[in-house]
């Protein structure tokens, strides 16, 4: 083993790959009862199993005659190897690809007690009975051959690589956005209960202007809340409507806030000019300005007539199924919903 040369390692380092797709594709769709194509990549390479792979020949080979030893060795490296990978690929893409949180005996969700077990045993039957073979079937190719796999295989790993990066990429930038929205959301709607209630404590003419404006207004954002003041309930909207629906209230409830907005402001204006400003017109007056600001994000956050991130980050999700983020686990769940309302 010692004396493997870069494009053995890299051919090695392919076929579990090649091995540990065909296995968790079996194991998904049959649990799914469709095809699924698993795995982070769009080929037939799941890179958490080759490099499990190669991390347990590199650790075992200097006990390989000890079967308890590559049983314990195996185990530790490919579980420290896991547990890196998923912290990793957490914080680089703020979702986790597996996760053994419900399993007893987990660290952090990323490793636990059954799958280090599995991997022991994966080592053991590895380096015991599936390597020479493996092993034997690469020597048999000329070397000349081999190198040329070898470079041919990574070209098109490694630009698999790179757009399923980007995918993953996007995905974390839609859903990062639609967080940065529902917090933006709320965040108006406190600002705006805050101008009605100052409203609310004036009687006379000018704050009579703004009246049919609060009641557009109010009217959206009931709606609004009756849509999305339950998870349940949501989530029956989109099934039901679909997501042009959902699209359209984000859009009527900001257009609502921004025309009352706009339309308060313009009667501020009126009566500074007419007979200046007493305290609650300059308090209204300060809470407008970060009420447009908060309009203005929320149009960029929701421009969704950029379709790039839902597209791709649709590819990523229906690979990976099972997909999970603490962080921003709402948002992940509108675009598991969204993509299944447009299949």
């Amino acid at each position: 083993m010692y004396q493997y040369d870069p494009s053995e390692w890299l051919l090695f380092f392919y076929f579990y790959c090649f091995c540990g797709w065909v296995w968790e594709c079996f194991y998904v769709s049959v649990k799914q009862r469709k095809w699924v194509n698993r795995g982070f990549l769009h080929g037939p390479f799941l890179p958490i199993y080759g490099s499990g792979a190669i991390c347990v020949l590199l650790m075992t080979i200097p006990v390989k005659e000890n079967l308890f030893a590559v049983f314990f060795m195996g185990m530790l490296g490919a579980t420290v190897l896991e547990y890196c990978t998923g912290f990793v690929m957490e914080r680089l893409f703020g979702v986790r690809y597996w996760d053994y949180s419900n399993v007893p005996f987990n660290v952090h969700g990323y490793i636990c007690f059954a799958a280090s077990i599995g991997w022991g045993i994966f080592s053991v039957i590895m380096i015991q009975i599936a390597h020479l073979p493996v092993e034997r079937m690469v020597y048999r190719i000329p070397e000349t051959m081999r190198e040329t796999l070898a470079i041919f295989i990574t070209a098109v790993f490694v630009a698999d690589f790179t757009k399923s990066f980007q995918e993953a990429m996007d995905l974390k930038e839609l859903i990062v956005r639609l967080t940065e929205g529902n917090e933006e959301i709320q965040r108006l709607q406190k600002r705006m209960d805050v101008i009605i209630a100052v409203l609310n404590e004036e009687k006379d003419e000018f704050w009579e202007r703004a009246e049919e404006g609060i009641r557009r207004y109010s009217e959206y954002v009931k709606e609004y809340r009756e849509k999305t003041e339950e998870r349940r309930l949501e989530k029956r909207m989109i099934q039901e409507e679909g997501i042009g629906r959902y699209r359209q209230l984000k859009t009527e409830f900001i257009e609502s806030a921004s025309h009352f907005a706009n339309n308060l402001a313009d009667q501020i204006m009126l009566k500074n000019r007419e007979e200046g400003m007493n305290k609650k017109g300059e308090r209204l007056g300060e809470e407008l300005k970060e009420t447009k600001s908060s309009i203005q994000r929320l149009h960029s956050i929701f421009d969704w007539n950029r379709k790039k991130e839902l597209v791709s980050s649709r590819r990523i999700l229906r690979r990976n199924p099972g997909v999970f983020s603490k962080e921003y686990a709402e948002a992940l769940k509108e675009v598991q919903e969204m993509d299944k309302t447009n299949q």
